[in-house]
């Protein structure tokens, strides 16, 4: 918590497949409960935007929940560093449109931000259910506020999977890193 709010951030164009609909959904739960929230959904116009919209304005909750536009990676940043929790509900259309691993779940990560998302497509691959973050099925608002919720509630399990969260994308995804290993095995090959 920082302020003493749960602060939810959130970052995709505003598409159905990015399952805004269903966080909106959870935070009409948060703040029946009387939780202390706030969330920001930062991203790129599209076609599920003007539906989010009335969604939040339906259930009453323009002091809770803003849409942001597209920002500068700088601003990007500081949103990170400032959240609590990063949630991204993604999940699957009938058309079988879907996100493979979203870069702002990995960039969220890097930046020691405890995970809520669903179990589709390639994010089980980076996203460890209570090791890294949590994970819920797609199109569960429910469940989807019980993990927000689970991480306010306990401050520990937060902590940890932040760290974890860190660790797994300098460990799996540092550029550098792989750089020098291909380098070395090219070496190796050439000798």
């Amino acid at each position: 918590k920082r302020n003493g709010h749960l602060r939810v951030l959130s970052v995709g164009r505003l598409v159905p497949k990015k399952g805004f609909d269903v966080l909106i959904d959870a935070c009409v739960t948060l703040r029946d409960q009387a939780v202390p929230f706030e969330t920001t959904i930062i991203g790129e116009q599209g076609e599920h935007e003007s539906e989010i919209r009335r969604q939040i304005v339906r259930h009453g909750l323009d002091g809770h929940v803003q849409i942001l536009g597209p920002v500068t990676q700088r601003e990007l940043f500081a949103e990170y560093r400032r959240s609590t929790v990063f949630c991204l509900p993604c999940r699957v259309l009938e058309n079988g449109d879907r996100d493979g691993i979203p870069n702002v779940l990995m960039e969220a990560m890097a930046c020691g931000l405890p995970i809520v998302s669903t179990t589709v497509s390639g994010i089980p691959e980076i996203v460890s259910h209570g090791v890294n973050g949590l994970l819920v099925p797609p199109d569960d608002s429910v469940s989807l506020a019980e993990a927000l919720l689970q991480l306010r509630r306990e401050p520990l399990l937060r902590q940890r999977l932040s760290r974890e969260a860190g660790g797994t994308v300098s460990q799996n995804f540092d550029g550098e890193r792989f750089a020098n290993q291909l380098a070395r095995l090219f070496t190796e090959t050439m000798q």
